[in-house]
């Protein structure tokens, strides 16, 4: 006999059927709320984005003044690697340069540049160079 059974015995019996306990219940609406919560975290922020980039591409890297949830990769190498060329969060714009020891350059959104184009780093204004080292120039 399985669980239902013993609801179904004591109807039977003219006895009213224990409830089941409540407990269950409400510790599978918190896993699916945490689920909710997790799963639009990852699909509303770049988070499952640069989490692909990242995998996918061991040369690949994320700046250090962003973050896997901020970072918005806009310009992405078309080539057979999946690294980003140009990319932003909330504070700065990104471009990847390619050399090493000044792996990216770094310019400030607060920053007003006549002319400025995001996908252009000639017309970035005081862009610092970067290295993922940590060094700076």
């Amino acid at each position: 006999m399985g669980v239902g059974d013993v609801s179904a015995r004591e109807h039977i019996r003219g006895q009213t059927p224990t409830p089941p306990s409540d407990f269950s219940g409400t510790a599978n609406r918190g896993l699916s709320l945490i689920t909710l919560i997790v799963l639009s975290v990852l699909l509303f922020s770049n988070a499952f984005s640069n989490s692909l980039m990242l995998l996918m591409d061991r040369v690949n890297f994320l700046p250090a003044e962003t973050s896997i949830f901020t970072f918005n990769p806009y310009v992405i190498n078309e080539g057979s690697s999946a690294y980003w060329i140009y990319g932003e969060d909330g504070n700065n714009y990104y471009h990847f340069t390619y050399e090493e020891g000044r792996e990216y350059l770094l310019m400030s959104k607060d920053q007003f540049c006549p002319g400025f184009k995001e996908d252009d780093v000639m017309t970035w204004c005081d862009a610092r160079a970067k290295s993922i080292s940590g060094d700076n120039e």
